[in-house]
């Protein structure tokens, strides 16, 4: 098996430096490295080039998105006639062990071939200080979707993520869908699937890759000896443009997936959240420029919400 690794870049050299570090050792080992890189204006492309003229390099000039950039990575490896019958899509804010890949594309190499549907494997995700990041979701009810605008943070959580579940295999656990911070698959699966919906410039993109990959009956499966630390790079937009691209991309595509019923379900949520979040806040609003912030953000996310289109 020869496995297509493709990272996506937006400046912050320097994560994809220490991650590309890691990855190099892979090059002789079945893997080729891609970058996609989003019109990074610190230099970072050039840097790719003369320290790592062995990883391929796609420029898109403009930020176009996680999703459009890894189309148009797979395209170009393509279109260059590089082999591969596999892709790993991986955050460059990460910082892979030596096996962690190698346990993903052995682990897919192995189910493929005794199952009749298709797998996509991720690994566990740890934090720097080791912790547990869940990177798998459970497919919650409507009912408890809307709730969890009522509840804490953490307690939201623990109904997004649910509980994995054994496979037939003892290392591999099996979820309903699972984030894109690491996914192997095999490029007939993303072939299948059409890729990333490039109408999506931020958030949700994974969502709608994996329930457009169920749709292939594909399964979704961690492999619990392989171990990524996610570093989780910021962004450099602003926490109110961040907020409102959040909640339209979540809006997109669950009328995308489930049709009117789904679009109320997110404007419900939407409207209970931001509500709750303006009146819990407004008794410490002139004390606190956090909560102002908060608030403000608040405010505008529902206007959008009942902003006719």
């Amino acid at each position: 098996m020869k496995t297509a690794i493709i990272l996506v870049t937006y400046n912050r050299f320097d994560l994809t430096n220490a991650c590309l570090r890691c990855l190099l050792p892979l090059l002789n080992r079945g893997f080729e490295i891609a970058i996609a890189d989003n019109g990074s204006t610190d230099n970072t492309v050039q840097k790719i080039k003369e320290q790592f003229p062995q990883v391929h390099v796609f420029e898109l000039f403009s930020n176009k998105g996680f999703g459009a950039a890894n189309n148009f990575a797979v395209r170009r490896l393509i279109e260059k006639g590089v082999e591969f019958d596999s892709i790993c899509l991986l955050n460059n804010d990460t910082i892979p062990k030596m096996q962690t890949l190698p346990l993903l594309q052995q682990a897919l190499s192995r189910y493929n071939s005794s199952h009749p549907e298709e797998a996509i494997i991720a690994p566990r995700i740890k934090s720097i200080n080791g912790r547990e990041q869940k990177n798998y979701y459970t497919d919650i009810s409507w009912f408890q979707f809307v709730l969890n605008a009522f509840r804490t943070q953490s307690m939201a959580a623990k109904y997004l993520h649910g509980s994995l579940t054994p496979s037939d295999d003892p290392t591999l656990l099996e979820a309903y869908w699972i984030n894109a911070v690491c996914l192997m698959m095999s490029r007939s699966l993303w072939e299948k699937i059409g890729g990333f919906d490039e109408r999506i410039f931020m958030y949700y993109e994974d969502m709608d890759f994996a329930l457009r990959a169920k749709k292939q009956s594909a399964r979704f499966l961690i492999e619990m000896q392989s171990i990524l630390t996610h570093l989780g790079g910021g962004s450099s937009k602003s926490s109110i443009s961040q907020a409102i691209q959040h909640d339209q991309s979540q809006e997109y595509v669950f009328y995308k997936h489930h049709g009117f019923i789904g679009k109320i379900v997110s404007k419900k949520f939407r409207f209970f959240r931001s509500f709750l979040r303006i009146v819990t806040g407004l008794p410490f609003y002139i004390f606190f420029p956090s909560v102002q912030e908060r608030v403000n953000i608040h405010f505008n996310l529902l206007k959008i919400i009942f902003k006719k289109k």
